[in-house]
């Protein structure tokens, strides 16, 4: 017998080492979460897309305080599951390290037997910047790319689109 527990309401985003935080939901992301709350203009209006790339070279902490039951903590197969996490990432339950993720188009799981507690258990997921580690990763070594997009997006599993409307640019 499996329980599922959806953990998507009550979430808090903040800029990484900021005290302002937003609530959220997830699935959610940086740019939502700002635009929901008119702290950005919207990226998809017009030529905002290009005043909003800046948005991405800090760091985001996203939160969530969820209560376990007995059983959950008793469970030797009692797993936290992503269907994604938006790219690169550290994910801590309780101040534990799970894990780090690298990949967008996947599934993570983490085993947390052992470490999920019966009572209030605090989710936090620190997403790193993707600008800054594809420069870094480009500077380590080039790869080729759509003239169009962000250098060095090719690095990441993230989708390319998130870097520049490549499909839409004519190279004539």
């Amino acid at each position: 017998m499996s329980i599922t527990v959806s953990l998507n309401d009550n979430w808090k985003m903040k800029k990484a080492g900021s005290q302002e935080s937003f609530d959220c939901k997830v699935p959610c992301s940086v740019y939502k979460t700002l635009l929901d709350y008119k702290k950005i203009p919207d990226p998809y209006y017009r030529e905002n897309e290009y005043i909003s790339t800046q948005i991405c070279d800090d760091d985001y902490d996203f939160e969530t305080t969820f209560t376990a039951d007995k059983a959950a903590v008793e469970c030797k197969n009692t797993v936290l599951h992503f269907d994604g996490i938006d790219t690169i990432a550290n994910v801590y339950l309780n101040g534990i390290h799970l894990g780090r993720v690298n990949n967008m188009h996947r599934v993570w799981e983490f085993p947390v037997y052992g470490i999920i507690k019966e009572g209030d258990n605090t989710l936090t997921v620190k997403i790193t910047s993707p600008n800054r580690y594809i420069k870094e990763m480009d500077e380590k070594r080039h790869l080729w790319g759509v003239d169009s997009t962000m250098t060095g997006y090719t690095h990441i599993r993230k989708a390319h689109c998130m870097f520049g409307w490549d499909w839409g640019v004519s190279h004539s």
